[in-house]
């Protein structure tokens, strides 16, 4: 695991980065195509994942910013998505654009999450607090809003939470806190859109987006499920008593 530090030497050296495009047409990652169809609306994507909820103030925060940005270069993304869907990612599963790729280990998953019962019942009694950092773009994919842990003791509890679902499916790359915001346009965009976007003021002078501390009380880890994206709920009824929402409780 890495150390808080480590942690924010990493995450800084590519969020912090303004948001700049080539002067050339901007592609994007093929991986959007999983998840956006040709037209640009959601495809059907199947998978499960832990997710914390944002409570209806930050969802409005955010939606002003999404706003924006669909407001000033509308050419750079596909279907916008809800503000309702608005999450933080805590650990992804297993997921693919056909189900029947990934229906088996949805199955394997919900056996291994219900092993560990106990473990995420003790850890449903931890308070989180994370802040904002910077909007960036995430490997080509998406504007995101990052998130950092508010200190040291904060990170490790984190992280203890996230060991716990890295222990039924390991992940393959290391854990980045964010919100995302809005899928790039599938088939890419001109480099005079994409200077309409550069110039979206979502930076103050390189310092976060907002300055609020999110103060996430942790009632339990509850499975999402995206608009038009279906995520499939593993925990079954009996294990409902710890599926409830996360709420972030926003202060100025």
């Amino acid at each position: 695991m890495e150390t808080y530090q480590e942690f924010l030497d990493r995450i800084n050296s590519f969020e912090k980065k303004e948001i700049t495009f080539d002067n050339k047409y901007f592609k994007g990652n093929p991986s959007i195509k999983h998840k956006v169809d040709a037209n640009n609306t959601f495809k059907n994507f199947y998978g499960d994942t832990i997710v914390f909820a944002l409570s209806d103030i930050v969802k409005k925060k955010l939606t002003e910013y999404v706003d924006l940005l669909y407001q000033s270069a509308p050419e750079c993304f596909c279907e916008r998505l809800a503000s309702n869907t608005f999450h933080v990612t805590l650990h992804d599963l297993s997921n693919s654009p056909v189900l029947q790729n990934v229906a088996g280990e949805l199955f394997e998953n919900e056996l291994r999450v219900i092993e560990k019962k106990r473990e995420i019942q003790q850890a449903a009694k931890t308070t989180l607090k994370l802040k904002s950092n910077y909007i960036f773009n995430m490997v080509d994919t998406s504007l995101v809003l990052g998130l950092y842990s508010a200190d040291k003791d904060e990170y490790c509890q984190l992280m203890r939470l996230y060991s716990i679902f890295d222990d039924v499916k390991k992940l393959d790359y290391p854990f980045t806190p964010h919100i995302t915001l809005a899928y790039y346009n599938v088939n890419g965009f001109r480099s005079e859109a994409a200077r309409n976007l550069e110039k979206i003021p979502l930076r103050n002078q390189n310092k976060t987006i907002f300055t609020p501390l999110y103060q996430n009380r942790l009632l339990s880890v509850q499975m999402y499920k995206k608009q038009q994206l279906l995520l499939r709920f593993f925990f079954p009824h009996s294990f409902s008593l710890i599926f409830l929402f996360v709420s972030f409780l926003y202060s100025v």
